[in-house]
């Protein structure tokens, strides 16, 4: 994952492609966090990045906020720390609520 994001500071992109490698990125971190192989200071580069260009990936922010999940079951295992995201990079003009509880819907 660690290239992705190289690639996503040193190259020439376009919004689009952007976009799509940052997708790639995040995704790349869900897994990598359900797997435990993600540290805290890799995730804090990804986060960066997405504050920085918060309205280039706020669709995909808000994907992976899980804004309407009523219980914890039906979020990522990354939804707290995009709901951080979104709220660091959106939150004057809308905070995402605090996680739901843990539980079956």
């Amino acid at each position: 994952m660690r290239e992705f994001l190289d690639a996503y500071l040193t190259s020439d992109l376009d919004d689009d492609e952007r976009f799509a490698l940052m997708s790639l990125i995040v995704a790349s971190a869900d897994h990598a966090f359900e797997d435990r192989q993600l540290n805290d200071e890799e995730w804090q580069a990804i986060f960066n990045e997405l504050v920085a260009d918060a309205p280039i990936h706020a669709s995909m922010i808000y994907y992976w906020c899980c804004a309407d999940a009523e219980f914890e079951g039906e979020c990522f295992t990354l939804t707290s720390r995009m709901r951080a995201v979104w709220n660091l990079a959106f939150g004057d003009h809308n905070t995402m609520p605090a996680m739901p509880e843990e539980g079956e819907p």
